[in-house]
């Protein structure tokens, strides 16, 4: 039971959340599959703001609505106490139990033939010694019948007992309203009529000879409900029916209750389900799905201890540091690398040829402010002169630069390939990080202040009036 070994891990559900993905195969429907302990999803998993329009504990609330609890067996041989009345058209029909484990799969056994006024029914039910669900309670027609059936039986108690045990009640809930549903594990029959009273639950049947009219108990919706992606589906509107791949690898109906761009682990191309519920419309083939343990950065650090704590083996683990590393190797990574390294070297060429022409052009500007200080212009208002020249020189190359840095990076950045595999993501973030940004900014602009005033007082200092006894070049 992954499910209760993770909550018994993390009783709070801080950190750690029961997961089960299946990738079909190309020709299947419904993409990558992910089942996960939807109470969960919003604390643990990681959801953006942009994977869908609706907030992943809305989405959570609607992958698990409400149903009635489970009837469990645990136990070898089943009693079942009815009470038959109105049988008409049968002879030797039978009256069936479903159950489903994890040990045998679903599985349908017979208690008997169908006698009038009240009846034990017993059977074994293999595979029940350490659980199993209780599925339905059908009428089957006998072989060679062929004729109309009809009838009413009153189910009163259940009970189970251990190959060599006494028998103990199970809560079956047959005078519960809303805990029984009309049988869902074949076709729907004409008269099929469910009555929860005071005394037990009354089942009115008519049924041609290939019916199967029962109750099931209502702990699983009929289709259960998903979120897709709008591309796993043909038709991704909330409350459409759908069919995508079960964890058995079965077509699996479903009713789309969210949509979303992508989703985690599957992308752009995905299911997401209640791990509780598909796990419980399993067919007879074996669970095809990975089971998976998903922690949030809440976990502690001895979580695989914690687990192996629990009953669970640790056979692989990938963390978003791990992921980010790969990537961070990758050729489009490196090619990025390079494209940084280019622009730091050309804007060191460009600092370095702004040094040669404020230098080129130092010796004629010399012999002017020597002139000007000899016709008795303060050298102050020379030195602010100077700095304002190369600020605005400066200055304008920053703002010009900075603007076409956005505007190729706008361009840019959404043709690159980033990543090496064709992998459905996220919609990636162009824009760059504002701090980051900002704080290169703050900084160039600090060191082309302190550039501009250097080369203004530097310019000054060589501007002595003995540069007018020198022959301007």
């Amino acid at each position: 039971d992954l499910v209760g070994a993770v909550r018994r891990l993390d009783p709070t559900g801080r950190y750690a959340m029961a997961v089960e993905e299946f990738l079909p195969f190309n020709d299947q429907p419904g993409g990558w599959l992910i089942a996960v302990d939807s109470g969960r999803l919003a604390t643990v998993a990681t959801w953006r703001g942009d994977f869908a329009s609706t907030p992943a504990g809305t989405l959570a609330d609607r992958l698990r609505p409400h149903t009635a609890g489970p009837v469990e067996l645990r136990g070898s041989v089943v009693r079942l106490v009815a009470t038959a009345s109105a049988l008409r058209g049968q002879r030797d029909t039978e009256l069936w139990l479903d159950v489903n484990s994890a040990e045998t799969g679903p599985r349908a056994l017979s208690l008997g033939r169908i006698r009038p006024g009240p009846r034990v029914y017993a059977g074994a039910v293999p595979g029940c010694a350490s659980g199993c669900r209780v599925t339905g309670l059908s009428v089957h027609g006998g072989l060679g019948e062929f004729t109309p059936r009809s009838g009413r039986l009153l189910f009163t108690r259940l009970s189970v007992a251990a190959a060599t045990g006494s028998f103990r009640d199970v809560d079956a809930g047959f005078g519960r309203p809303g805990q029984w549903t009309r049988y869902t594990l074949a076709a729907p029959v004409a008269t099929n009529d469910l009555t929860a009273t005071p005394a037990g639950l009354v089942l009115r049947y008519a049924a041609d000879s290939g019916d199967v009219p029962g109750a099931s108990p209502f702990d699983t919706p009929v289709r259960l409900p998903a979120v897709v992606t709008r591309t796993a589906v043909s038709d991704p509107t909330p409350g459409r029916p759908a069919v995508v791949t079960g964890l058995d690898g079965d077509r699996l109906p479903v009713t789309v209750v969210g949509v979303a761009g992508v989703l985690p682990r599957a992308g752009a191309a995905g299911t997401m389900l209640d791990l509780t519920y598909a796990g419980r419309v399993l067919g007879p083939h074996q669970n095809l799905a990975t089971a998976q343990v998903w922690l949030s950065t809440a976990a502690p650090a001895d979580v695989a201890r914690r687990l192996s704590s629990v009953g669970l083996d640790v056979v692989s683990s990938v963390t978003a540091a791990q992921r980010i590393a790969v990537l961070g190797r990758a050729g489009p990574a490196l090619a990025l690398l390079l494209f940084g390294c280019a622009a730091g070297l050309a804007a060191a060429l460009a600092a370095g040829g702004t040094a040669v022409s404020v230098f080129l052009a130092g010796r004629r500007r010399a012999f002017e402010l020597a002139a000007m200080q000899a016709v008795g212009v303060p050298r102050s208002t020379l030195l602010r002169a100077c700095v304002g020249e190369q600020l605005v020189l400066l200055l304008t190359g920053v703002a010009v630069g900075t603007l076409a840095g956005f505007v190729g990076a706008w361009l840019a950045l959404p043709a690159m390939p980033i990543f090496v595999d064709d992998v459905a993501v996220p919609p990636l973030h162009y824009l760059p990080a504002p701090l980051v940004v900002g704080g290169f900014l703050v900084v160039a602009v600090a060191a082309v202040a302190a550039t501009g005033v250097l080369a203004a007082g530097l310019l000054l200092r060589s501007a002595s009036p003995v540069r007018l006894r020198e022959v301007q070049a």
